[in-house]
């Protein structure tokens, strides 16, 4: 069949390549994009969800990490469907949902806007933590564990005691600098070589009732 031909040239000329463009394509198979695209299809090639999607590879040449994911010379591909698919993929999979930085890091891609849209397209639920959106999958079940995960994690995290002497520091860096909130506190203390996340902070500012300080960490 012509079509196994042309399958057997282009996996032969793309195996040091690994992906390739539309244009490369119909210059190596002398044909129209129309029929290249139609020979993509039935190959079940894949194209890039980053770089405006126009770089392809096929299943033969990728290799997929476990979470169906690919990085090539900066080039990202998902085994999983376009980017929207491939985040509510990675989201649902996750043990106690994730957060933007979370997917951006599995994506080595920024997509904070589009995690929105993709919430309000009811293709994801989110849940707050700590001043932070954590994402989890909208199937109910899914759902329930990776929320009852996530409640473990803050509880351990909020369990671990602070010592008298970096509470002491805490409060007196408190007095000093009324005006940082959010990260910003918990970025003061690390450059004084107090290391704590903010619901151990938190936990520490509602345990000695500072009301005002709690509510702006949790903005």
């Amino acid at each position: 069949m012509v079509l196994d031909k042309n399958l057997k040239i282009v996996i032969e000329e793309c195996k040091s390549k690994k992906v390739f463009l539309l244009k490369e394509l119909t210059d190596i198979l002398k044909c129209s994009e129309i029929t290249v695209k139609c020979y993509l299809r039935k190959w079940n090639a894949i194209s890039s969800y980053n770089n405006n999607s126009k770089y392809y590879t096929l299943p033969e040449i990728a290799e997929f990490d476990a979470n169906g994911l690919w990085q090539y010379n900066g080039i990202g591909f998902s085994k999983n469907g376009n980017l929207i698919q491939t985040i509510v993929h990675l989201v649902s999979l996750s043990l106690n949902g994730l957060n933007v930085k979370d997917i951006a890091d599995l994506l080595h891609l920024d997509c904070t806007s589009l995690i929105s849209r993709i919430f309000n397209r009811k293709y994801l639920m989110r849940k707050r933590f700590s001043g932070k959106y954590i994402y989890f999958s909208v199937d109910e079940d899914i759902y329930e564990l990776q929320l009852k995960e996530r409640k473990k994690i803050i509880e351990t995290q909020a369990d671990i005691k602070i010592s008298d002497t970096v509470a002491v520091t805490i409060l007196v860096e408190l007095i000093s600098n009324p005006g940082l909130v959010n990260d910003e506190f918990v970025k003061h203390l690390s450059r004084k070589s107090i290391n704590i996340t903010k619901i151990q902070l938190n936990s520490f500012l509602e345990h000695h009732k500072i009301l005002k300080k709690t509510s702006d960490l949790q903005q």
